[in-house]
């Protein structure tokens, strides 16, 4: 695996969809990234949630880079996979600049 291509694409600004869930057992936040089909992580607060949705992302591009397959630039909406018959407005969009995470 080449490093310097996981870290160039975890560098770059990617659109966050999140939500907070409430239910009957323990609200909590999902997360997904728009450009990235099936790369979602959820958690009880904002933070362990952007922490476990970057572990995720890593993990997304590992895989996708391992099997030879182009990794989506922000932006690229090819691969994405989700329903576009749900209205514009039962979307959450969050766009988060400048946060890093840190081991």
């Amino acid at each position: 695996m080449n490093n310097d291509t996981i870290t160039y694409f975890m560098g770059l600004s990617y659109q966050i969809n999140m939500e907070y869930i409430q239910n009957n057992l323990q609200p909590y936040y999902f997360g997904t990234i728009e450009e990235l089909p099936g790369c979602v992580a959820h958690g009880k607060t904002e933070e362990e949630l952007m922490l476990r949705l970057t572990k995720a992302k890593k993990k997304y591009f590992e895989d996708l880079f391992n099997k030879d397959i182009k990794i989506p630039e922000p932006g690229d909406m090819e691969l994405r996979d989700w329903d576009r018959s749900l209205p514009r407005s039962s979307r959450v969009r969050v766009k988060i600049k400048g946060w890093t995470h840190h081991d």
